[in-house]
C-alpha cells in the first residue's frame, strides 16, 4: 500500500512523530519496522482518523506486550 496524496502522506508522518515520542513506550517496533504501507493500512482502516488509528496501533503493541509477557520463564 502506498500513500497516495498529501493527506496521507501527513498522516503517516504525524504517526511516526508519535511513535519517536513514545519510543520507549513500545511504540520503538513502529519505528523500527513499519513502512509507511505497514501505517497506511492503520489509517485506511480507521477512514484517515488519525485518533483511531493511533488506538488501533496501541491496540497492537499492548498485544504484543502481553504476548511477550507470557513467552517469559
Amino acid at each position: 500500500m502506498e500513500a497516495k496524496n498529501a493527506d496521507e502522506l501527513m498522516l503517516i508522518g504525524a504517526i511516526r512523530i508519535h511513535a519517536n515520542a513514545n519510543y520507549n513506550k513500545g511504540w520503538d517496533v513502529v519505528v523500527e519496522a513499519f513502512t509507511d504501507g505497514d501505517i497506511l493500512e492503520y489509517l485506511s482502516n480507521a477512514d484517515l482518523d488519525l485518533t483511531k488509528a493511533l488506538a488501533d496501533i496501541q491496540a497492537f503493541i499492548d498485544l504484543r506486550k502481553e504476548m511477550e509477557e507470557n513467552c517469559q520463564f
